[in-house]
């Protein structure tokens, strides 16, 4: 319907990267970045996609919103760790992000998934006011 909208092929590429369809989530990914003006980062996770795979995009991503300024995201940073099976540092940005108030949707967000049984996110949750 509304073809100048970024945020769609973001939620495109969440869809096809649910789906092991890395090369289409790649390309949504890229296509909802440049749309934001953000090309060259776009252009910066498909060469560490190409040689990295989608772990190394993943990387990438970490490095990008890891970094202080405008696009500093430690909800984000943690999910990708979650995602790569790093859950020393996905925990680690979980609280980073808890600190900063900045923790939205832990409780249906699929990243997640794998830190679910784990005490440490049953402490987060508390920590939150959520039930478990």
């Amino acid at each position: 319907m509304y073809p100048e909208v970024s945020m769609p092929h973001g939620t495109l590429s969440n869809d096809y990267f649910r789906k092991s369809d890395y090369g289409a989530a790649l390309k949504e990914l890229q296509l909802n970045l440049t749309m934001d003006g953000q090309g060259d980062f776009s252009a910066a996770l498909g060469k560490a996609y190409a040689t990295g795979g989608w772990n190394g995009l993943l990387k990438k991503e970490i490095e990008f919103y890891a970094a202080p300024g405008d696009n500093y995201d430690p909800g984000a940073v943690a999910a990708f760790y979650s995602v790569l099976g790093d859950k020393e540092n996905a925990f680690l940005w979980l609280n980073k992000a808890y600190e900063d108030h900045a923790l939205l949707f832990i409780k249906c967000t699929r990243e997640f998934d794998n830190l679910r049984g784990d005490p440490r996110y049953a402490e987060m949750l508390r920590k939150m006011g959520l039930p478990e």
